[in-house]
């Protein structure tokens, strides 16, 4: 394998990825395969150690090595469900799958400095009801979220937000859509252009050496009919709209004493989190997207794919005549790919957490 990149510039101006260092790694075999022996390799207790101290600042030895212990639980349990998974049928892998996601996402939740949250939650944090109204179609279906469980420490553990104060239920049709490796199979599906637009997000020097603003830029570039609406561009909350330029917004000037402080004050209020990247190998940065919602719930690209996957592993378990109207429905294609495409990026999203680390794999 072949790695690639790490400083993100562009034209002398700093790119922002979602995480500061981005890597680019080019594989001849089966990616999958590539990221779950990856992600088996934080089974070694002296290595998981050294990334949850030097990475995610964790300072005392009782917690790194019960950390890391889990950890690498967590890890070994993902490989096998998922290895499971792909030895068997199509239509019941979503099952052991879901399980796998499960796990990679408590190696984020733990960490993210939250074990002692996820010994006490050991719900999946959302459920499946399959004696509500029967469905018309997958966009239809409905499945409850819950104030406590993984789900929710997920979501705290990606966007610093603490979760529900009471259950909710959520339509698939507000989820399908932001799964981002689906996007060409959603729009065959519904006909109607996946919700995301490109955000190209860049650090620019304004006059004196340590005065910095950031840029995003191209937000009225896509065919969605919400393009550039601020009030659907979650990214660009403290941002005001260029007036010289449709479609670029920009945030107040940061003057501090170093340019590295400039950029430390720029990044604590942005929401590096609403970036979807995309592999860019011809340059040293990744190409990357936003969604375009209005939901309340903030959409980072684990979100979409973990509930996608509840759900999906909730058919298989419990409505198997529903399971049987997906596979002959227009929806199955998509299904399918997220069998592999999503849970492929789960894992990159994984992987890039635990280091820090923006990773883009590319054959």
């Amino acid at each position: 394998m072949a790695i690639k990149g790490e400083p993100t510039t562009l034209s002398g101006m700093e790119v922002i990825a979602r995480y500061d260092r981005v890597k680019n790694v080019s594989s001849a075999l089966d990616p999958v395969e590539d990221l779950l022996s990856w992600i088996d390799g934080l089974r070694s207790l002296g290595y998981t150690s050294d990334v949850l101290r030097t990475v995610h600042g964790m300072t005392h030895s009782a917690e790194i090595r019960e950390s890391a212990r889990l950890v690498g639980l967590f890890a070994k349990n993902a490989g096998s469900l998922a290895n499971q998974a792909f030895s068997g049928m199509a239509e019941m892998a979503f099952l052991p799958l879901y399980y796998s996601i499960l796990n990679l996402s408590k190696i984020m939740v733990v960490a993210g400095g939250l074990r002692r949250d996820l010994a006490v939650q050991r719900y999946h944090g959302a459920s499946y009801d399959p004696e509500r109204k029967r469905s018309q179609s997958l966009l239809t279906e409905v499945i409850t979220l819950h104030p406590r469980g993984v789900f929710g420490l997920l979501y705290k553990r990606l966007t610093g937000a603490n979760w529900l104060v009471t259950k909710r239920d959520i339509s698939m049709g507000k989820v399908y859509p932001y799964v981002l490796g689906t996007s060409y199979e959603y729009e065959q599906m519904t006909g109607q252009p996946a919700p995301f637009q490109w955000a190209p997000v860049i650090f620019r020097q304004e006059g004196d050496s340590h005065a910095l603003r950031v840029n995003l830029t191209n937000l009225a570039d896509c065919s969605h009919p919400k393009r550039g609406v601020k009030s659907y561009l979650k990214i660009v909350s403290g941002f005001a709209e260029d007036p010289n330029t449709k479609g670029m917004y920009v945030c107040s000037i940061k003057n501090a004493a170093s340019e590295a402080d400039a950029r430390t004050a720029l990044l604590a209020g942005f929401r590096r989190y609403l970036l979807y990247e995309l592999p860019n190998p011809s340059q040293n940065y990744p190409a990357t997207m936003t969604p375009i919602s209005n939901s309340q719930m903030m959409l980072p690209p684990e979100i979409p794919i973990w509930l996608c996957f509840f759900h999906m592993s909730s058919v298989v378990r419990y409505d198997p005549e529903c399971l049987q109207r997906l596979s002959e429905d227009r929806c199955w294609p998509m299904l399918l790919s997220l069998r592999r495409h999503a849970f492929l990026g789960f894992c990159v999203l994984t992987w890039s957490s635990f280091h820090k680390t923006s990773f883009h794999l590319t054959g």
